[in-house]
């Protein structure tokens, strides 16, 4: 069995740095730890209660908000930004075509108006164009579905402007994530996991599960609980390039016959979410050790910060906010972030507002 020792010192995790990232020490890199801190404030954006649940994702999708929250008989309701006045509920549950039973949200077209959802139980990808709008009734229309061939479990699956997928895996031997081709068919393995181990004993990757974001080809991850983020640029199907990969902490687990175990009352919950606007990654920054979340999730299952890097990967600042809330988007021109909170209302913040601190 090794036993690895989480240290926050600033030494060690430069060592732990240059150990696991593709390449050199980079110039400025900080501890996440001892990031500089500032306030943001915000405001609450809906005047009147919005009675959607707590989110597992949150998106804007061309005029709408999109918070997918685990509805008994849906995927998502639908929030109109104008007036946040909730339009409907989109994606049925079901076994039917454009139902679903576990959904994760794939991303959109360029131009918004078509909105891929995977089906992780059903192996599958729906396609909906939207929106179409009457009046105040929320309308779209079910195009298309492929099922994929390969029937590998994946916790996110996401598209990219090129028509590939890529899918985060919760198995397999070596490589966290599959490059899938416009069927959902494998074209390859790629991506290191977070840890040094190469044992090929070790399949499950449950552990090492996280949150996702797409710019155009280039694919971001960061793990939901170790201190790990990568990106990789896919230009087509024979040209995968890492553009970073860190360890922002030395990760704390065991591992024992093919089996990892993180040491939750030495690890911090990583993130819960991310996305990319202007120049930057935005991620949902939670920082509690997980074993005290465990305990408590009610008051500290929520995030309350934001970590933002360049895209090197380099962190540049921590923000802290007003109310706790783990997922958030951004308006259409990137000035205003858009939070939803743990008591399910939504408040806005001006990108201006943290930006002034490292431009």
């Amino acid at each position: 069995m090794k036993l690895y020792r989480l240290q926050f010192s600033l030494a060690a995790t430069v060592l732990c740095l240059l150990a696991s990232c593709s390449s050199s020490k980079q110039e400025g890199m900080k501890d996440i730890t001892q990031l500089p801190t500032y306030k943001v404030e915000g405001v609450k954006y809906n005047q009147e209660e919005i009675i959607t649940g707590k989110s597992w994702e949150f998106h804007r999708i061309g005029e709408n908000f999109f918070v997918f929250n685990g509805l008994p008989n849906s995927a998502a309701a639908v929030v109109r930004m104008s007036d946040c006045k909730i339009l409907g509920e989109f994606m049925p549950k079901g076994m039917g075509p454009g139902e679903c039973n576990a959904p994760c949200y794939a991303g959109c077209s360029v131009g918004e108006d078509t909105i891929y959802m995977y089906d992780i139980s059903q192996y599958k990808l729906s396609e909906f164009l939207f929106p179409i709008q009457k009046e105040d009734t929320l309308r779209y229309v079910f195009s298309n579905a492929i099922r994929s061939s390969d029937q590998e479990l994946y916790s996110n699956v996401c598209r990219l402007e090129n028509g590939l997928f890529v899918g985060v895996r919760y198995n397999g031997t070596r490589h966290l994530f599959t490059l899938l081709d416009e069927h959902l068919d494998s074209i390859c393995s790629f991506g290191d996991l977070p840890i040094p181990e190469e044992d090929d004993e070790l399949k499950n990757f449950m552990p090492f599960q996280g949150v996702v974001s797409v710019e155009k080809n280039t694919f971001y991850f960061a793990c939901k609980l170790l201190p790990f983020m990568c990106a990789y640029e896919i230009r087509d199907k024979n040209h995968i390039d890492l553009k970073f990969k860190y360890n922002y902490l030395p990760p704390v687990y065991t591992y024992k016959n093919g089996k990892v175990r993180i040491d939750e009352d030495k690890t911090i919950e990583f993130v819960r979410d991310l996305k990319l606007n202007g120049d930057y990654i935005w991620a949902a920054f939670h920082g509690e050790i997980i074993s005290d979340v465990l305990e408590d999730p009610f008051e500290k299952g929520a995030c309350q910060s934001i970590l933002l890097f360049d895209k090197r990967g380099i962190p540049l600042a921590k923000f802290e906010l007003p109310i706790k809330g783990s997922h958030f988007c951004f308006s259409k021109d990137g000035q205003q972030l858009f939070l939803h909170t743990n008591d399910c209302d939504i408040y806005e913040f001006q990108v201006s507002d943290f930006l002034k601190h490292i431009e």
